[in-house]
């Protein structure tokens, strides 16, 4: 039994999470450091975000590369949407925003392929800064136009980077109805985003890690549906595709603390909390919601939605094995 609305705690969590990020945000803005790197390329801060996993040093790249006006009008935009997916990791979602608004002055009058493929990629960002700032309607209206622009431009023409953003709107279109809470709309995409896996994994192209996320995406689904044995099930598939996706074989989330699956560690801690908590297992879900806060106290900025997230579902286990004692 629930003694509160977990998914409804769960919504406004989100929204006083994403206000604890802008009052930081705008007292403390954070500065975009002028870039020593040599040499200074999109390559460069690729690999410096996604092997050296330094967003901000990834961001100072980035950020000269879209403020130096000798170069490239393409390529500054392109480096301002990466920009502002380090400034999202960061919880710096205003200024994401703000980055994202200035690529769009940058856009020639004349429009081609290649600026209407940009700038669908810039609505994708834009709607993961409004599903951070818990704005799912704008989230949504972002990626239909996002879609709208992908479809305007011959399917073979897209480059991989474009088709990548695109097969990433099919996982959020479900976040984002999730949100809405539309739930059996959201498992729709979630399913559909995993027949696409399934077809690369046949071909030899498997990512497991994006398959992990829409097992987590589906296991919230199942939970808020009450239907627990399928959300156990969908956890342990997500458990079993991190590790795979890490090359680890111990499934101990404890061993892992130190390694580099610790993150998504924290995602399976997370799901696994919030099942028990909605079973009416409090104890348990608080074992579960405190090995998340654990590690994304460690591994995330300050109020970022990924410990504020963790925190409202621990509250949340602690206040229900509160209540539950008392009737004893």
């Amino acid at each position: 039994m629930e003694i509160l609305s977990v998914r409804n705690a769960r919504r406004a969590g989100l929204l006083v999470s994403a206000g604890l990020s802008a009052r930081k945000e705008i007292i403390h803005p954070l500065l975009i450091d002028k870039s020593d790197e040599t040499p200074l390329t999109i390559s460069r801060g690729k690999n410096v975000a996604e092997v050296e996993r330094d967003w901000g040093r990834a961001l100072s790249i980035f950020g000269a590369i879209h403020k130096d006006t000798k170069r490239d009008v393409n390529e500054r935009i392109e480096a301002a949407i990466l920009a502002s997916q380090m400034l999202v990791n960061l919880s710096r979602t205003i200024q994401a925003n703000g980055i994202l608004k200035s690529a769009f002055e940058l856009f020639p009058k004349t429009e081609d392929d290649v600026s209407t493929i940009l700038k669908a990629r810039i609505y994708e960002k834009m709607a993961w800064v409004a599903d951070n700032q818990a704005r799912p309607r704008k989230a949504l209206k972002c990626l239909q136009k996002s879609e709208e622009l992908f479809n305007s431009v011959a399917q073979e023409s897209l480059p991989l980077d474009a088709v990548k953003s695109r097969a990433t709107n099919i996982h959020f279109f479900g976040r984002v109805y999730f949100s809405l809470g539309q739930i059996a709309k959201a498992m729709d995409y979630f399913n559909k985003d995993l027949e696409r896996l399934h077809k690369h994994r046949l071909e030899g192209n498997p990512e497991p890690l994006v398959e992990a996320f829409n097992h987590v995406w589906l296991t919230r689904c199942f939970t808020y549906s009450n239907r627990f044995g399928g959300a156990h099930e969908h956890a342990e598939h997500a458990l079993d595709l991190f590790t795979e996706a890490i090359g680890e074989k111990s499934k101990d989330t404890k061993a892992t603390e130190s390694s580099k699956g610790t993150d998504t560690v924290a995602h399976y801690c997370l799901v696994k909390a919030e099942i028990l908590l909605v079973e009416g297992k409090p104890a348990e879900a608080v074992a579960f919601a405190s090995q998340a806060l654990v590690i994304r106290r460690k591994r995330t900025p300050e109020y970022s939605r990924g410990e504020n997230e963790a925190s409202l579902v621990l509250m949340l286990a602690k206040f229900q094995l509160g209540v539950s004692r008392l009737h004893y």
